[in-house]
C-alpha cells in the first residue's frame, strides 16, 4: 500500500516539476514585423511584436563574395524569458549567420541587442543597447527577480549593421 503512495506522490511531483520547467510562452517567426512605434523606457509596452523575427538579407549591389558564404545571410532577432525553480530573467539574441546554413557564422560590422524586464507592469532592468564590432553573436540578459511567471513581460531592441547591406533594427517583444 505504502508503495502505491510513494508512486502516485512522485508523479504529482513530476507533474508539478514539468509545470514550473516549461516555458510558458511560443515563438513564431515574422518577416518583416511592423516599424516599432518609440516609447519611454520605464511605459509598459503594448506587445504586438513577436518574440523572435528574421531576415535574409543580401549585399545592396548584388554581388557575390568569392568563396559564396555569407554573401547572403539570415539575421535572427529573440527575446525569451528564462525560467528556472526559484528565479526569472529576460534573455535577447542577435544572431548573423549564412543564409543557406543555420550553424555558418557570418561577423558584420556591428551587431547589437537591448533588453528590458518588465514585473507585474513597472520597468526591473533594462541592460541598455551593447553593440559589439565584427561580431556574429551577442545576448544580453537582464538581472533575475525571484517573482513567479505569470505577469512579466520583455522587450528586445536589436541592431544589425554591415557595410553593403541594409541596416536592421528589429524589435521582439514576450511575457509569461
Amino acid at each position: 500500500m505504502s508503495n502505491k503512495k510513494g508512486i502516485q506522490l512522485a508523479w504529482q511531483f513530476l507533474a508539478v516539476l514539468a509545470l514550473i520547467v516549461l516555458p510558458a510562452n511560443s515563438a513564431f517567426t515574422q518577416k518583416d514585423p511592423p516599424p516599432p512605434t518609440p516609447i519611454a523606457d520605464d511605459t509598459l509596452p503594448d506587445w504586438r511584436f513577436p518574440a523572435s523575427s528574421e531576415r535574409i538579407v543580401t549585399h545592396l549591389s548584388g554581388r557575390q563574395s568569392n568563396s559564396g558564404m555569407c554573401s547572403a545571410m539570415r539575421w535572427t532577432a529573440s527575446s525569451q524569458i528564462v525560467q528556472g525553480l526559484f528565479w526569472n530573467y529576460s534573455k535577447h539574441t542577435s544572431k548573423s549567420r549564412d543564409a543557406n546554413s543555420s550553424w555558418w557564422a557570418c561577423d558584420i560590422d556591428k551587431i547589437g541587442a537591448r533588453g528590458r524586464f518588465w514585473v507585474n507592469g513597472s520597468l526591473y532592468d533594462d541592460t541598455g543597447m551593447v553593440t559589439q564590432s565584427n561580431s556574429a553573436d551577442i545576448t544580453v540578459k537582464t538581472k533575475k527577480t525571484d517573482f513567479t511567471c505569470g505577469n512579466m513581460q520583455a522587450r528586445g531592441n536589436h541592431k544589425f549593421e554591415h557595410s553593403g547591406y541594409p541596416s536592421w533594427y528589429p524589435q521582439t517583444d514576450t511575457s509569461c
